[in-house]
């Protein structure tokens, strides 16, 4: 039974408390990423969605693999964006926010249902909090169109294995038809959807079930797997080869991924030289050098992270090992166990599918956009082993749990920087897009040039997502102004440009605006530019198109013309 909190030691009501204050503040941490630092532009691989979902007759457009990830359900919120709200992402922030969330509900819902201390159900619920809105997984969770395919994958996947955690799971046919169908939805909705299959299989063999729901789960994952074949384009590499050795180096990096984020700056000397505090920078630096010179650089280092990935994967073999012979089995215990099944299991499909790639691009083995499945493989473990913690190890193993949340709180902050540094990148190329000026020489992130000007010409005839603003459309019209108001520091730098003739790169200064984005009028009166805000210091950029005599003025325009602000 549990014991009630007024009967803890004082110094476990304490621990209590900061469990559940933790957790509080991490879930609050993620979602406010979530809305304020994804990008309101497209950025990344929504350049290739959407230039298929505008060049594609239906249904394949949402039915059509990507890079062998056929993502149903996460394309019909994608499709219904684009055609309803001129893609602008929100819908996919939105949506991918309530699936994290909902993800987190079931798994609270599991925790608090189990006959153990409070101290235990708050210490595995801050893991699940961690596994799901740690800010090291920024990749998913400021990325809308990251997050409703991640965190519907999650939602599935927990929600199922609490089904089949249920003692009478085995028996009740209609149990497993709703354990099939959620690990099916997880496959049609991402790649890594299929490694649910793999965790619901784990969980029934940890748990003795008899084979008829072994072969049923079983039959389910086969079926899936040849429907995804059956309707083309899979992203099976013909050529995939196996080196067992190799690969399994590359799956115990991948695992490790986790630990290089949350210490960052101590591990990479031109993250540890960036930090603007001395007491801070100069002894980061010393251990990042340190580091750096006994195992190389961070991202391509194989020490010490195959020491972690494999001291996890004994961890998981242990602890299944003890759940199997135990004859009474926690629900949250197993739940936890199947989220790192999961994760491993997508680690292996990344090793063997991504090989070649891993080849040519060695340090994307632990790039963040996998953070969010292996995180989920830490999380399981740690929530499993906190639930079951037995009282004399409790405040322990408890404080241990408080401690790494501790540990983790400065990576939220390098990571939302690396969040907003992303958002500032897709917000600088969509608005070169929709000015029609964009300098080849700008790094685009995780942006592909190709994609973004072989996309450019349908949405601007389909007139969606940058070219649904209002300063678009009124890119190359005269724009009428009042209200004039000075800017500082205006400076017109001409640059090449890989979406036509040569342009300007825009830059100036102004304190306040009534508006988020800025016309450049020239001596014409006619609209030829437009900028954007740096950061909070007051500084613009943007870009504009070349135009004789320019005598600039920059207008704020809202939907209609406000004020215009003469340039000296």
């Amino acid at each position: 039974m549990s014991i009630p909190p007024d009967r803890l030691p004082q110094r476990q009501g304490w621990l209590l408390k900061l469990l559940w204050l933790a957790s509080a503040g991490f879930a609050t941490t993620g979602l406010a990423a979530m809305f304020a630092l994804s990008p309101k532009v497209l950025y990344a691989d929504p350049w290739r969605f959407t230039g298929h979902f505008l060049s594609t007759a239906w249904p394949w457009k949402v039915l059509d693999a990507d890079n062998g990830h056929r993502e149903i359900l996460p394309n019909l919120v994608r499709v219904a964006e684009l055609h309803w709200l001129d893609g602008n992402q929100w819908l996919q922030i939105v949506v991918g926010a309530l699936l994290a969330c909902a993800t987190i509900a079931v798994l609270a819902n599991a925790i608090r249902r189990e006959p153990v201390p409070p101290l235990a159900k708050a210490a595995a619920l801050l893991v699940a909090v961690l596994g799901i809105f740690w800010l090291g997984n920024e990749r998913s969770l400021a990325h809308g169109s990251e997050s409703v395919h991640a965190y519907l994958v999650m939602l599935c996947l927990v929600s199922a294995s609490w089904l089949l955690s249920g003692a009478d799971a085995d028996r009740s046919p209609g149990l497993l038809a709703a354990v099939v169908a959620l690990g099916t939805v997880a496959t049609y909705s991402f790649g890594s959807g299929i490694a649910c299959f793999a965790a619901f299989l784990a969980m029934l063999l940890l748990r003795r079930a008899p084979w008829r729901p072994v072969a049923v789960i079983a039959a389910a994952a086969l079926a899936a797997v040849l429907l995804h074949l059956a309707l083309g384009n899979s992203g099976v590499d013909p050529a995939m080869r196996f080196s067992p050795v190799e690969q399994l180096s590359t799956l115990l990096r991948w695992l490790s991924a986790a630990f290089v984020y949350a210490g960052w700056p101590l591990l990479d000397p031109k993250l540890a030289a960036a930090i603007p505090v001395e007491m801070v920078r100069a002894p980061s630096l010393v251990v990042a050098q340190a580091y750096e010179h006994a195992f190389g650089p961070v991202m391509l280092a194989r020490w010490p992270h195959l020491v972690i990935g494999l001291a996890g994967c004994l961890w998981l073999a242990l602890a299944s090992h003890a759940c199997h012979r135990r004859p009474q089995r926690q629900r949250v215990e197993q739940v936890g166990l199947a989220m790192a099944w999961f994760g491993l299991t997508v680690g292996l499909l990344v090793a063997v599918s991504r090989a070649g790639y891993f080849i040519q691009h060695p340090s994307q083995v632990v790039a963040p956009r996998y953070l969010p499945w292996s995180s989920l493989f830490w999380a399981g473990l740690a929530m499993s082993a906190a639930i079951r913690s037995e009282p004399r190890r409790l405040y322990r193993r408890s404080l241990a749990i408080l401690l790494i949340g501790v540990v983790l709180v400065p990576s939220q902050l390098w990571m939302a920087h690396l969040a907003d540094h992303t958002r500032s990148t897709a917000g600088m190329t969509g608005l070169g897009v929709a000015v029609g000026v964009l300098d080849p020489a700008m790094v685009l992130g995780e942006s592909v040039l190709g994609e973004v000007t072989e996309t450019r010409p349908l949405l601007q005839r389909a007139q969606k997502s940058v070219f649904a603003w209002p300063e678009t459309q009124a890119m190359g019209k005269p724009v009428k102004s009042s209200q004039p108001v000075p800017v500082q520091h205006l400076q017109l730098r001409p640059v090449d440009n890989a979406l036509g003739p040569p342009g300007y790169a825009v830059s100036f200064d102004l304190e306040a605006s009534p508006c988020a984005r800025l016309l450049l009028v020239d001596a014409q009166g006619v609209a030829s530019g437009m900028a954007i805000r740096k950061d909070r210091h007051g500084h613009w950029q943007g870009w504009a198109l070349a135009s004789a005599g320019w005598q600039a003025r920059v207008v704020a325009f809202c939907n209609r013309p406000l004020a215009a602000i003469p340039v000296n």
